[in-house]
């Protein structure tokens, strides 16, 4: 891991990624990431499914069997703006509640899709760019977070 701080910020992001899903066999083995490697798998999980496909990705697919264990991970991150828009998804479910297994958590998708759709759009737009009316970013810039939550807890890498 210690070598990956030392990528530039091109290729900070895609060694990362390759080294924690490769570590842990892209999720076959998740035993073998430590806690603070699962943080940062988590994040990189989030960002992945949401550019590729949307929050209804995130929750169908394997990731979102992850779904509050990812609001603990972007917390201890520090990824706050982050945080606060998966809170918002999550709590399109019942009670806020994202069913841990695949197939409640699908079916519960298919319940509340029309109306959850509204807000995970306006959710997802967050993630693509800055807003258009402000110029800001809405979420945190993801790899700046990670390269620093590794900085501080280097100890914790191997």
């Amino acid at each position: 891991m210690k070598y990956i701080l030392l990528c530039n910020d091109a290729t900070f992001p895609n060694s990362l990624s390759s080294y924690l899903w490769e570590k842990c066999e892209f999720l076959e083995k998740p035993e073998r990431l430590n806690a603070f490697e699962f943080n940062l798998l988590l994040y990189d999980y989030l960002e992945m499914e949401v550019n590729n496909g949307g929050f209804h990705q995130f929750y169908i697919n394997s990731s979102g069997n992850y779904a509050h264990e990812t609001e603990q991970a972007l917390e201890e991150i520090g990824a706050i703006k982050t945080l606060k828009i998966l809170k918002i998804a999550n709590s399109q479910f019942p009670s806020g509640q994202v069913p841990k297994d695949r197939g409640l958590r699908m079916d519960a998708v298919m319940i509340i899709q029309d109306r959850a759709k509204i807000a995970w759009d306006t959710l997802e737009n967050k993630f693509y760019g800055p807003n258009p009316k402000t110029g800001e970013l809405e979420i945190d810039s993801s790899y700046i977070l990670m390269r620093n939550y590794i900085e501080v807890n280097i100890d914790h890498f191997n």
